[in-house]
C-alpha cells in the first residue's frame, strides 16, 4: 500500500521515491529508503528526529552535498548510504546512532572531521574506505601504514579501528577506546573500557580485563579471547590467560 506526502511516495512509513525538488524528509518517515537521493544535486540535508534507518544508497553519489545534520533518533545508516559524497566535508553521529554498515562513508574525499556518539555498537568494515583526508591518525605508534584507519583522538570518548587490510600485531589502544571493528587477522590488545569488539580471520583478542568483564562486551566474530593475568593461572583453569613480557609484548601463560 503506497501513499503520497507532498511529493514524495511512502509505503506505511518508508520513504521510497522523491521528486527531484524535494530537499526534506516529510513528517513521519522512519526509513529513507534505498537510492532515494542517489545522485542528486543536494547541498545540505537534515535528517530529522523522527528518521530510524537510512538504507543502501539512500544517498550515494550526491557530489555537492556539503552538510548532513543527523539529528537525535537515528539508529542505523545501512551500507553506501553517503559512498562518494565528493563535497561533504564533517559529520557529526548523535548518541542515538548504534549501526554504521560497510562503505557508508567510502570515497567521501574532501571528509575530514567524524564524530562518534555515546550509542555506537557496530561500525562495520571500509565505512570510510578510500576517504583518504579523514583525519584517523592519532596514535603514537610505528604503523603509519594503517593510520588512516583511525579514528578519535586521546581525548575523545570513543575511538574505532574500521575495516583495516593490513595485518596488526600486537597494538595497544587507547584505554579510552570503547568500539573495535577489524576485518584482518591481527593481533589487538583490548582495554576494559571497550564496549563492542568485532574481529575476524582467525584474530586475537589479548584482553586487558576478567573473564567476567568481557561478557559485558558486546563481541562479533571468530577470534581467538586471551585475559590478562600478572601471575600464572591454576592448571585447572579453562580459559586462556596471557601477560607482558620483558619487552612490554603479550605472551601466553
Amino acid at each position: 500500500m503506497f501513499a503520497t506526502a507532498g511529493n514524495c511516495i511512502l509505503r506505511k512509513d518508508e520513504l521510497v521515491a522523491a521528486a527531484k525538488d524535494v530537499v526534506s524528509i516529510p513528517d513521519g518517515v522512519k526509513t529513507i529508503g534505498a537510492g532515494v537521493f542517489q545522485s542528486r544535486d543536494l547541498e545540505s540535508i537534515e535528517i530529522p528526529a523522527w528518521v530510524e534507518t537510512i538504507d543502501k544508497h539512500a544517498f550515494d553519489s550526491c557530489t555537492k552535498l556539503k552538510e548532513v545534520k543527523f539529528n537525535p533518533g537515528i539508529k542505523k545508516i545501512d551500507m553506501y548510504a553517503f559512498n562518494n559524497c565528493d563535497s561533504l566535508t564533517s559529520v557529526v553521529f548523535p548518541d542515538t546512532l548504534k549501526t554504521v554498515e560497510d562503505c557508508a562513508f567510502a570515497d567521501c574525499d574532501r571528509l575530514t572531521d567524524v564524530t562518534l556518539g555515546d550509542g555506537i555498537r557496530k561500525i562495520s568494515k571500509a565505512v570510510f574506505s578510500d576517504s583518504n583526508n579523514v583525519n584517523y591518525n592519532i596514535l603514537n605508534s610505528n604503523y603509519s601504514q594503517v593510520s588512516q584507519y583511525y579514528l578519535g583522538t586521546k581525548d575523545n570518548a570513543y575511538f574505532a579501528l574500521i575495516g583495516c587490510d593490513y595485518y596488526i600485531d600486537y597494538l595497544k589502544v587507547y584505554e579510552n577506546c570503547k568500539v573495535i571493528s577489524l576485518r584482518a587477522g591481527s593481533s589487538l590488545i583490548v582495554p576494559v573500557d571497550v564496549k563492542a569488539v568485532s574481529m575476524y580471520y582467525s584474530s586475537v583478542v589479548y584482553y586487558m580485563g576478567t573473564v567476567e568483564q568481557w561478557k559485558e562486551v558486546e563481541f562479533g566474530g571468530d577470534a581467538k579471547i586471551y585475559y590478562y593475568s600478572a601471575t600464572q593461572p591454576s592448571a585447572d583453569d579453562e580459559n586462556f590467560y596471557w601477560h607482558y613480557d620483558s619487552t612490554s609484548r603479550p605472551v601466553l601463560w
